[in-house]
């Protein structure tokens, strides 16, 4: 990787964003570029078969958390998985294509990690009685 962006660097005369109707585009970038996606393209469905071994290989003595989070962490791996593609993908059509996904990139950790952590929350959580559920209502008058 560090290799990749020493050439990268290398080979820059001068900055390669410009600005677009549709947001910032890259130009002038070596097509060697292409390969930054692919480290993370190959750990993603490495760390997918990780997680689906161990919950496969502690069947029998699972747990209710650790089957929460295994069905987290391979939700999230294959979205990542997918959003990455989609980058890839587009950056080798057309490097300004890449600006539809930076939203995704931002969203899908952050999605995924507080629904993991929300979960964990609810399963340690002692569950509630129905009457200890309040329900407080305010009136406001103009005068």
């Amino acid at each position: 990787m560090i290799v990749l962006m020493g050439i990268t660097v290398a080979s820059l005369d001068r900055l390669p964003i410009v600005s677009t109707p549709y947001g910032c585009a890259f130009e002038s970038l070596p097509p060697i570029t292409s390969l930054f996606w692919v480290p993370a393209l190959v750990v993603e469905p490495i760390l997918c078969m990780l997680v689906l071994w161990k919950a496969i290989g502690v069947l029998n003595g699972r747990t209710e958390l650790s089957a929460l989070l295994a069905r987290d962490r391979i939700l999230m791996s294959k979205s990542i998985f997918a959003e990455l593609t989609s980058m890839l993908v587009a950056w080798l059509v057309d490097p300004l294509y890449v600006s539809f996904f930076f939203p995704w990139t931002i969203a899908f950790p952050s999605l995924f990690g507080g629904r993991l952590l929300l979960n964990i929350r609810r399963h340690f959580e002692p569950p509630e009685a129905p009457e200890d559920i309040e329900m407080a209502v305010t009136s406001t008058t103009l005068q």
